[in-house]
């Protein structure tokens, strides 16, 4: 996927106010006026703008991308869509960037949405850094009298249970609990200098019954789309592929684009979860996730399915996610959004 370049005024002073503000290391005025090809002068009236129309306040106001807002509800059908310029990621510390601002804008648009959470509603949240900074910058007592839970049981070590769904679905209880009810398996903590540590029967089976089994009765759903890759550290789903002995070579096989709740699943949208524990019985152990399938239910019934995604990485997965109707709300960013407009 190419970097598309800002189109709109909005969108030129979002992005200098992002390279200024939150690259690591911040880019220079000089560095600023290369990226966007403009002068130095402009990047500094782009400042200014973005500061005069509070784009840049104490944190980076991103505002919304509405023409390919519009684009991807049509093309995929989805009930609505939220779209904001962000600075591709470049290593590391960008893409921690990048994950804190798509978190951040996501919590924005469901706060300010009337439809996503009402109280009563019975809520469930998947896991992932992205998720994580969602839940952090979402509004204490912004909501109440609601149920949450989470979408996924696994186990993990010390380098991810900081964004296990367990860890979110506490972070939301806390930020909501007037009124409100959380329901969760507790994840089985594995220390980082053991291989094998599965989850117990009994673990399993209290989350089949009280999340896997009550799914269709969600009412709103929060989760990220992850790709196919496994070959990163960082990523929580690498390391329960990679421990339970699922390798790139079989995801490759089998066509693997991406992953929901650690189901993955191929480019027809099949859920290729039961396949994969079938041919390695330690999957079923160490991880389970909300079905595919009822996912679809939910789209269909209708419930509100929401995504938090983007990146280059991640375009065959979100947008089989969107074609197979995984999903019905999608949170994204401006690059990735015309990527997906333009992908056959």
């Amino acid at each position: 996927m190419s970097s598309q370049l800002p189109k709109t005024r909005q969108s030129q002073a979002a992005y200098a106010a992002q390279l200024r503000y939150c690259c690591v290391p911040p880019k220079s005025q000089n560095e600023i006026a290369e990226i966007l090809r403009v002068d130095k002068a402009t990047v500094s009236r782009l400042i200014k703008y973005a500061k005069d129309s509070h784009i840049l306040a104490f944190s980076v106001m991103l505002p919304r991308e509405l023409t390919l807002e519009g684009q991807l509800t049509r093309l995929f059908g989805l009930t609505d869509a939220y779209v904001v310029p962000i600075v591709p990621p470049k290593g590391e510390p960008g893409k921690e960037v990048f994950q804190r601002l798509l978190g951040q804008a996501a919590a924005q648009y469901m706060e300010s949405s009337d439809s996503l959470i009402k109280p009563g509603y019975r809520i469930g949240i998947g896991g992932g850094a992205t998720l994580r900074n969602l839940a952090l910058a979402l509004t204490h007592d912004r909501f109440a009298g609601l149920h949450i839970s989470q979408l996924t049981v696994e186990t993990h070590c010390d380098a991810f249970i900081d964004e296990a769904p367990f860890t979110l679905t506490a972070i939301l209880y806390a930020k909501w609990r007037k009124d409100s009810h959380a329901s969760a398996a507790h994840p089985l903590y594995i220390p980082s200098n053991l291989e094998e540590a599965p989850m117990s029967t009994e673990k399993y089976r209290v989350f089949r019954e009280s999340v896997i089994g009550k799914a269709e009765e969600l009412d709103t759903v929060i989760i990220g789309i992850g790709s196919a890759e496994i070959s990163s550290p960082t990523e929580s789903f690498s390391h329960t592929l990679k421990t339970s002995g699922v390798t790139p070579s079989d995801l490759k096989k089998q066509r693997v684009v991406g992953e929901i709740c650690n189901r993955p699943y191929d480019e027809e949208g099949r859920d290729l979860f039961d396949f994969f524990a079938e041919k390695n019985p330690l999957l079923r152990r160490y991880t389970d996730g909300i079905e595919l399938g009822s996912l679809q239910s939910l789209v269909a019934r209708p419930a509100r399915v929401l995504a938090i995604a983007g990146g280059e990485d991640k375009l065959r997965a979100i947008r089989t996610a969107l074609r197979c109707r995984f999903v019905n709300h999608l949170v994204t960013d401006s690059n990735t959004a015309e990527a997906l407009c333009e992908m056959p």
